[in-house]
């Protein structure tokens, strides 16, 4: 769904009002005057917004979904006080090679350089050792050009061991203080931070990989299996989110849904799962429409047309009854369409 149309309505009334009766001579006998005067004053203030929502569909539904998203958007929301090993964990796919969790018919855990990776960046921004800055392009004019730097102050020996683990994983320079960022899943430099972000159907599906589901929906091919644990002696990612099913209704959800004769949920106790899910709320509505859009522009329109070969590569090595390969095939000629030729 997206927000079609806002329209305020403003309606602002005011009034007053004045009456007396004057008897002259006054009343008869002893009573009191019957004579009086009164003033009188109203006022109302309505104010009756209007919210039109309509559904995405056609190209605008495929950009919106499957649209990656722009590295330097992911920047600005760690600068804003996202937790970089978490905003990594959930929307990006691969950083220098180093590949992270995949879901559905190519599921694998993620690789034990990125776990090793996301660690050590936490320890590092939390230093308030490295940050990112947008710079001027030379090329395009625009504030598009994003860098990675690690400052020069003096660091304390563990944290000077974690930026020295972060420049061996993404085989960096060890001189260099500043690294350019740019989309991609690999870079032969080493002055270059290549990040290949999820669009937001990638998103979706490593989280739905999440979902405790009952062992014979899986057997039954109704769900894909959860991917293979971390081997014996290798450091694994936590859960990105914790979704539980059962029969019964919950009865201490944060959030809950009821499908085909199974409740699943979030736990209300469960911090995490619950910081997640409101994140991704953010995440996945007010930022995707700006993200479709940037299909426009050629690099991106590049990494889309990457996004739909890998997704329709999968699809093709997938098991799927003859329905779902018929939708499937369907969703890639018209992303074909809506991209053009490349």
């Amino acid at each position: 769904m997206d927000v079609g149309q806002i329209v305020s309505s403003y309606q602002l009334q005011v009034g007053g009002s004045a009456a007396g009766t004057i008897f002259p001579g006054g009343s008869a006998g002893t009573l009191p005057s019957p004579n009086f005067f009164s003033l009188g004053a109203a006022g109302s203030y309505t104010d009756r917004p209007t919210i039109t929502y309509v559904p995405l569909t056609g190209s605008a539904f495929i950009r919106t979904l499957m649209a990656p998203i722009p590295p330097v958007r992911l920047i600005e929301l760690i600068e804003t006080g996202f937790a970089a090993n978490t905003l990594f964990q959930v929307a990006v796919q691969q950083i220098n090679g180093l590949s992270n969790r995949r879901s559905a018919g190519r599921a694998a855990a993620a690789e034990p350089g990125l776990v090793e990776l996301l660690k050590a960046l936490r320890r590092v921004r939390d230093s308030e050792t490295v940050g990112f800055r947008v710079e001027v392009d030379k090329e395009t004019g625009r504030r598009e050009r994003l860098v990675m730097f690690f400052t020069k102050a003096e660091l304390p020996p563990e944290v000077r061991v974690e930026r020295d683990t972060i420049r061996k994983l993404l085989r960096l320079d060890r001189d260099r203080l500043d690294f350019l960022v740019v989309y991609g899943a690999e870079t032969d430099r080493n002055d270059v931070i290549a990040i290949q972000t999820r669009s937001a159907m990638q998103i979706l599906n490593s989280v739905v990989s999440f979902i405790s589901v009952p062992d014979e929906h899986a057997r039954e091919g109704r769900a894909f299996p959860a991917p293979p644990p971390a081997p014996d002696g290798q450091g694994a990612l936590p859960p990105t989110i914790a979704i539980a099913s059962a029969e019964t209704k919950p009865a201490t959800a944060f959030v809950a849904v009821h499908y085909r004769n199974l409740w699943y949920w979030i736990d209300d106790r469960d911090l995490r799962s619950k910081g997640i899910f409101t994140f991704l709320l953010m995440l996945l509505t007010r930022p995707l429409r700006a993200w479709g859009e940037q299909v426009k522009d050629d690099r991106f329109r590049e990494a889309l047309w990457q996004q739909v070969d890998a997704v329709w590569e999968q699809a093709s090595g997938d098991k799927l009854v003859k329905s779902d390969r018929t939708d499937v095939e369907e969703a890639y000629r018209r992303a074909c369409v809506v991209l053009g030729p490349r």
